[in-house]
Formats: structure tokens, sequence, C-alpha cells
């Protein structure tokens, strides 16, 4: 503490019968006093002064007030900043975002304290940076894992002397609470600057001297407690703390709600890989652009002829391969209705390029390549709700429902065309961007956290919908209305997240899915069932997320097939922004 008091000089004026001249050396240089006289008076002047100076505790530099501790405590989605400050000081608080941050600026106030500042896991404030952009001063800066609404004001400490800043910080979804003071710095009137003479100084000096070793005192007992008990849980016995030893004050400790003991936290990378395949349900909403690769590649061999022995073959063999290279750019957009209900849609944009070859035995390649530039595709509508929230023994289980609308055009009554010198390479005129059907698609998701990894798995349900057509064939100059049952199909899938850091999470997970075959039905006709429609398309995944800010990640996955069906390569990236 920097004790202002007055220093009557009149008794040195009268002793050196001439006047003085004040000098002050450069920053953080004592102040001092120089005059003509001899070297043996100047010298004798400058050692009182000194002695005077370190019983005073007098300094030149700017600090008025100090900063004695500060503590971050968080209680049931609230968490307050406290700052003890001794002495007189103007607080300003600055709210500012991208990122969402708080700037606390104490002028004229200096460390009276070393601190130590812990930060409650399901806190708000993220990090706490400190700094000295001046001399006298300090600042504090507080990065948020959300925006919040904040509130400051000034309470009267322990002693006269003492005050308390308080920040009270709070989601933006939470109302503005009566409950909390709203008692503005600016009508709180700083403290007034005491005076003290040299015996109150000392005695003071000495009364915060004696106070700091009992701190430390019950410091050293609290350490010397908490390691006996460490080793004694390590031995795996029970064992009655020893007398006199000191209890740790509740007070001290943040408060914690029955719901986050339960809920273990979730870091940005974590909640962004939570995000994609399960949901959560935060008020606001989350913009996320991405575009993926896919590679498909099929070989089939046609024979025409018979076999001799099942290993020589007498006919005529052709091979057709398949090529294709699909590019998907979607838009998806999440809001949080409430904390138990999500909405999202999902806006995909196509583009595919199909190459079919066909090779005979006697050498002769024919060659196409039919394209398809960037048109919409199918939309698709979800809405999710949290049936039960995590807890110490249940996961936490969600159910979605998702509509699937026939907005990209349909691959029925597609012409198919032929090429080659005799016409054995069929393919399509065009191809299609969507399914042309509506489907409806419902399932459950589980999440459950083991800290620091989160196990997640799902399981759904599709109906595809009967449609009519105005044409199902797909022969050229033929016409045939018809109707079209392309089948359910039923996907499960399993996987894993583990937080490599902060911000770097890497996941892994399986997923399969079971499709039934087609069927198709000529108008006033029967159903029949197409020859080698069923599917059963597995695949493997492994995810990359990083939370550049709070609100912004960029992920990356790569996912291979495992059945024919599936497709070969996959590579996906996304970015979802938070609003």
């Amino acid at each position: 503490m920097s004790v202002v008091a007055d220093i009557d000089l009149g008794y040195i004026k009268k002793s050196l019968h001439k006047p003085l001249e004040p000098c002050v050396t450069e920053k953080k240089k004592m102040l001092f006093w120089q005059t003509k006289e001899p070297p043996m008076m100047k010298r004798t002047v400058f050692n009182f002064i000194f002695i005077f100076v370190l019983l005073v505790g007098f300094d030149c530099r700017a600090e008025n007030a100090l900063l004695n501790d500060m503590q971050i405590l968080h209680e049931d989605k609230h968490t307050r900043a406290e700052f003890r400050l001794k002495g007189p000081v103007t607080p300003k608080v600055k709210k500012l975002e991208n990122p969402d941050r708080i700037v606390v600026d104490l002028p004229g106030t200096g460390f009276g304290k070393p601190l130590a500042v812990s930060i409650p896991a399901a806190s708000i404030i993220d990090k706490v940076k400190g700094s000295k952009p001046g001399e006298g001063n300090l600042r504090f800066v507080f990065e948020l894992k959300q925006p919040v609404q904040v509130k400051s004001f000034i309470r009267e400490g322990d002693s006269p002397e003492e005050q308390k800043l308080i920040l009270d910080l709070l989601p933006l979804s939470i109302a503005d609470s009566e409950t909390l003071p709203a008692t503005p710095i600016a009508t709180i009137p700083a403290p007034k600057v005491v005076k003290l003479n040299l015996e109150e100084q000392v005695r003071l000096l000495t009364q915060q001297f004696d106070s700091q070793q009992q701190k430390i005192r019950a410091l050293e007992a609290i350490v010397e407690q908490q390691g006996r008990l460490l080793a004694v849980n390590q031995r795996g016995t029970q064992m009655s703390p020893p007398p006199g030893a000191v209890p740790i004050p509740k007070s001290k400790q943040p408060a914690i709600s029955e719901k986050d003991k339960r809920k273990p936290p979730r870091d940005k990378g974590m909640r962004t890989v939570l995000r994609e395949e399960h949901a959560i349900f935060e008020h606001g909403f989350t913009l996320e652009p991405g575009f993926s690769y896919t590679r498909t590649d099929r070989n089939r061999v046609a024979l025409s002829g018979f076999l001799i022995l099942d290993a020589i073959a007498l006919g005529t063999i052709s091979v057709d391969e398949v090529e294709s290279d699909i590019l998907l750019f979607d838009l998806t957009g999440r809001y949080g209705l409430t904390d138990r209900i999500q909405l999202d849609i999902n806006v995909p944009f196509l583009y595919r390029s199909t190459t079919y070859r066909e090779t005979a035995t006697d050498g002769e390649e024919v060659e196409k390549t039919v394209d398809l530039n960037f048109e919409l595709s199918d939309i698709s509508f979800g809405f999710s709700y949290q049936l039960f929230q995590e807890s110490k023994d249940w996961p936490d289980i969600v159910w979605s429902t998702r509509v699937r609308a026939p907005t990209g055009t349909h691959p029925f009554g597609i012409k198919q065309t032929t090429a080659g010198e005799n016409d054995t390479l069929q393919f399509p005129e065009q191809i299609p961007s969507g399914n042309g059907i509506w489907s409806l698609t419902s399932g459950l998701s589980f999440v459950k956290t083991l800290d620091p990894a989160v196990i997640f798995a799902s399981f759904s349900y599709s109906y595809n919908f009967e449609h009519d057509f105005d044409d199902i064939s797909s022969k050229v100059d033929e016409r045939v209305p018809g109707s079209i049952d392309i089948g359910n199909a039923f996907q499960f899938g399993l996987g894993f997240a583990i937080a490599l850091n902060e911000s770097l999470t890497m996941s892994i997970s399986y997923s399969q899915r079971f499709s039934q075959s087609t069927r198709t039905r000529v108008e006033g006709g029967e159903w029949n069932e197409s020859f080698a429609s069923e599917a059963n398309s597995a695949q493997m995944n492994f995810g990359l997320v990083y939370a550049i800010t709070p609100k912004f990640s960029v992920i990356a996955s790569v996912a291979t097939g495992l059945t024919t069906d599936a497709p070969d390569t996959q590579i996906s990236f996304k970015f979802p922004y938070y609003f």
C-alpha cells in the first residue's frame, strides 16, 4: 500500500537558509532534493530524507490502491468474479466481442499480495490474463466461453479502507435477475485518502505482517492435511483427520450445483463433435457450411457363353467399369428453441461426374462421361428433443426426426442410350440430383461422458413413401406411368471422441445402413421387385475437430467403405459458426 503522508519540510528549509530545488529522476526512481550547499550538507539532507522514506514507505509511484485478492465463483450458470481492493480506486469495466471478453482496468492500483486464481470448470470464464499497461495500473482480461450479460458494482470490505469490486456474468439466455445488485460503479464515491502518522503506519504494517503469517501457517496446515489424505486414498484405507488439523473453509470453495456435479464439463472441441453426432441444446443459431468429396469405383464382369470345368470360359467377355466423382456443398442451420428442443435445416447442392467404360476381349474400349453441374439436391428438416439429460449413471438420450423433401431431380424415367461399334455400352442420358420421393427418418442417439472421452451411439429407421410418376421406363421412345417404392432402411452407428487438449478433439466411429430392395409397378399392374436392388453400406469414419474460437470450429473427416455398396473414399470439411 502506498501511504499518503504529510512531510513537513519547514525545519529543513530553516536549517539550510537557502531555497531547495526539487528534482525527480526518471520513471521508477526515488524523489530527492537537490541543493547548492557543499557536498557534506547535501549528503546529510539526502540521508535524512532517505531514512524518512524507508520508515514511512513513501515512493513516487502512481499506485494509491492495492489488489489483495481475486476469486472466481460459479453456481448454477452464474459466474462471479470478486476483487478485494484496499485504497481509493475507480474501476473501469468494458465488454468486448469477437471474441467475447470482459476487460477490467484498475487505475492507480498495484499488487498487494501474489494472486492464485482458480477457475471452476463449469464457469463461463475460460481464461484470465493480467497485465500492467502503465505504471501504477492493472488490467485483467476475462476470455469467455459464450456471450454474457455483465453487471458490475462495488461493496464495502471488511474494513473502512477496503472495498470489493463484483462482476456478475450470466448467459444471454437467462433474463435479468432482480436479486442481483445493480448499483453502478459511478454512483459509489471512492474512499478518501487516509493520512497516517509514522506511529500509526508502523502499527498498521505490523498488523498486516501478523495477519499474513497466520494465513501462511493455516495454508501450510491445509497442504499437510491434504497430503496425508491423498496418501490414505492411494492406499485404499480410511483415516480420520489428525488432531489439530485445520479444516478447509467451505466458504472459500466455489459452489457447484447438483446438475454440474453429475454432468462432466465438455470443452469447445468436444461440444462441436457432439453437435454433429448428437445434439447440443444451446440457445442461439449455428450456421454450418461444408463440402465433401466422394469417390466410387465399380467393376462388373459380364459373360456371354459357358464355362468348362468352372475355369475355362468360352464366349464373349466384357468388363464394365463405372467411376463416379461427387462434390457436395451443403448449408446447415441449427437453432435451439429451448434447452431441450432443437430445429435444423439442411440445403445441399450436388455436382457429379460419372464415367462409363467397357473393355471387350478383342481390346476395344468404349468410354462415355456424363456430368451433372451444381444443382439443388433434396432439402431436409430436422427436429431433436432431449428425453433424458446425462447423469452419473445414465447417458444423454435424444430423440430426433428428419423429413427429406424431393426437391432434386428424380432418377425415374431417365432414358438409357448406347455407344460403341456394337452398341454394347449403355449409360443414362443425364444424372439425377435427388431421390424423387418423400422420406421420414426417426431414431435415438446416446452420449455418455467418461472424461476425457465421450462415447456415442445411435440407431434410426427411415421410411420411404411410395410415389407415382408419369414415366418410369428407361427405354427410348417409351413412356410408361407407374409407381416406385425404393424400400425402407435401418441404420446404426457407434464411436467415441477424445479431447487431445482444450481445442483439439479426435473421433472414430463406425456406421452401417441396410436398405431393402426397390419395387416397381406399372400403372394397373402388380408390384415387381428389382433384381439385386438391396444394399448394405458400412463405413469407418475418422474425424478431427479444431475449435479456433469458442464460436468457430473446423471439422475434418475421412471415411472409407467396408462393403461393396459403400463409397470407396469420402473426405469432408465443415465450418460451424455459433452466433
